[in-house]
């Protein structure tokens, strides 16, 4: 019955967005485009015509057709009192569509479960919004350390919650109680020994304490039990962290093995730097909310993500490979909506996809962005020395002060014409730690220059 009643609701909720879609449509005369199947409109409407489509239609029972098609995954999450909607992919989605492709095999994960794979519905505290969570597990023998684990999920987003988002005054109520289990202490207790029902009742005033929390708080832009931005805070990073993670294994993860064709070019080698190195950047560059902050080679665009959520800076990503930028636009997209159920904010972030030796040619206004940029990340480990020398000339027009981050040195470049002058006041040696790189989990060296 709880089953048929969140289905029935999440129906509800779709058919209302069916109809503004309609009605956003004749206003503003959309029609697809021949050939390519995208829309001649920006992104807020492409979520009402593209991503509404049910997981039958004809190009959701197989891999979606390009990277941006996300009809296959998202459910409707609709910010109170803003009259629009946004859409997230639910951990539910994303174990159909891989169970459909047969990419991965999830069986459920409750022995007395008698659907295939049951779901049930989390509300968030930042939004009034849900999250659909499949009660999944991976079948066999199958190496789970790095695949996604719904159940994990769930719990860990839970606890998150309580124990990071909401202030301790309210997370206390969900710690404590008189007369049974904790809400926390029961949920934990239902999924570990496998309790079905215990589990919806649990989930079921989790859901209703949230509810009565955001119902009792007023309108307010940072409600009063959300803790608030502080990059320093350990708690306030773990639930960037927490966001970043969900974001990837909707994102990038269904799709991971595109990632690993690494070409014969040194320049298009791909990596990225994990949350733990990026963090680490964020404090030795000072990155606040009124940065400017400049990824050249930004890849599926985590450092730039990362560094905007965490901070709310004004990020830009430059990328050669059109594919990256692509999924470094969903995940955009996607942790727009995701950080607000956590109380998150994200500074405006832009990727731009060409290669930055024309970029005089192809982006000329991208410049003026990288000469007012406060810090620039060039993840030059691989770089060429003549792609390294170009980019030393191009930081000749850097404003004063402005910091360069890189895995290589530019100590030695020396600017063609004008070897008497300095680029660099100086450059400081680091290291990173062990794991905080995707292409060894080794320590190495990184840099900080500072301009003159």
């Amino acid at each position: 019955r709880r089953q048929q009643l969140n289905k029935l609701r999440q129906k509800e909720i779709l058919d209302e967005l069916r109809q503004k879609r309609n009605k956003l449509s004749e206003k503003r005369h959309i029609e697809p485009e021949q050939g390519d199947n995208k829309y001649r409109n920006n992104a807020d409407v492409r979520i009402f015509s593209k991503r509404l489509k049910k997981a039958s239609d004809k190009h959701c029972k197989g891999e979606p057709e390009s990277l941006s098609d996300k009809a296959c995954y998202a459910l409707p999450v609709k910010e109170k009192g803003k009259g629009t909607t946004n859409l997230i992919r639910h951990s539910r989605e994303i174990v159909e569509s891989m169970n459909r492709r047969e990419a991965r095999f999830y069986t459920k994960y409750f022995v007395d479960d008698n659907d295939e794979i049951s779901e049930i519905s989390l509300m968030y505290p930042g939004w009034e919004g849900f999250e659909s969570f499949a009660l999944a597990t991976l079948a066999g023998n199958k190496d789970k350390d790095n695949e996604y684990l719904p159940m994990n999920d769930l719990k860990s987003t839970i606890n998150l919650i309580i124990d990071h988002v909401l202030a301790d005054d309210i997370a206390e109520m969900f710690k404590t109680s008189l007369n049974k289990k904790s809400v926390q202490s029961a949920i934990n207790n239902s999924i570990k020994n496998r309790l079905l029902d215990e589990l919806y009742d649990d989930i079921q005033r989790y859901n209703k304490m949230i509810t009565d929390i955001r119902k009792n708080s007023g309108k307010k832009s940072w409600p009063k039990y959300i803790i608030e931005r502080n990059t320093a805070e350990p708690r306030y990073i773990q639930i960037v962290n927490h966001v970043i993670g969900q974001t990837y294994d909707r994102i990038i993860g269904p799709r991971v093995e595109r990632l690993t064709n690494i070409t014969s070019n040194l320049d298009l080698n791909y990596g990225e730097l994990n949350a733990d190195f990026i963090h680490d950047i964020i404090i030795r560059t000072k990155i606040k909310n009124n940065t400017v902050f400049v990824d050249l080679g930004s890849g599926i665009g985590n450092t730039i993500l990362y560094a905007s959520i965490a901070t709310g800076c004004t990020g830009y990503g430059y990328e050669l490979r059109q594919k990256l930028v692509d999924l470094a636009n969903e995940q955009y997209e996607e942790i727009m909506t995701r950080g607000k159920l956590y109380g998150l904010e994200i500074g405006r972030v832009e990727f731009l996809s060409g290669d930055f030796r024309d970029i005089y040619i192809n982006h000329p206004n991208f410049i003026n962005i990288l000469y007012s940029a406060d810090v620039i990340l060039a993840n030059n480990r691989t770089f060429s020395p003549e792609t390294n020398q170009f980019l030393y000339n191009l930081f000749l027009g850097l404003k004063k002060g402005a910091k360069v981050v890189s895995l290589e040195s530019f100590e030695g470049f020396e600017p063609r014409g004008k070897q008497s002058e300095r680029l660099f006041s100086e450059i400081k040696q680091f290291r990173y730690r062990e794991n905080w790189v995707s292409w060894t989990h080794s320590d190495g060296k990184f840099y900080i220059a500072t301009h003159v």
